[in-house]
């Protein structure tokens, strides 16, 4: 499924709302884009529209941050999202495969989708 505001507003717009839309338990998010072009694939889209989706939901489940800084960018043909937060963090040697962090998986599987 395509969020509406993916399809009528651009991902630039679209990832903004989503941002603004997860301000909440505490956490306030605040978003930056640069370079992003108009013409991405449908399917990019909404591969990179989920994967942020779940960085947040995480950052709001686990980091117990009060503030957390997105950043997507494209630079010589690369998508870059960053995400950070002011919270406790997580290792990654310990986290990111451990079989029941199903939000890390899908991450992992979408951004495998896109080839990246």
């Amino acid at each position: 499924m395509m969020p509406e505001s993916l399809l009528y507003m651009g991902l630039e717009v679209a990832l903004r709302n989503l941002c603004n839309a997860g301000s909440y338990d505490g956490i306030q998010f605040d978003f930056q884009a640069s370079h992003l072009p108009k013409d991405y694939p449908q399917a990019f889209l909404i591969a990179v529209y989920r994967i942020l989706q779940e960085l947040l939901t995480n950052a709001v489940k686990h980091s117990g941050a009060s503030q957390a800084w997105v950043q997507c960018t494209e630079a010589e043909d690369k998508f870059r999202i960053n995400v950070e937060n002011n919270g406790n963090g997580f290792d990654p040697e310990k986290n990111l495969f451990v079989k029941d962090e199903i939000g890390i998986s899908n991450i992992r599987n979408r951004v495998e989708i896109l080839n990246a």
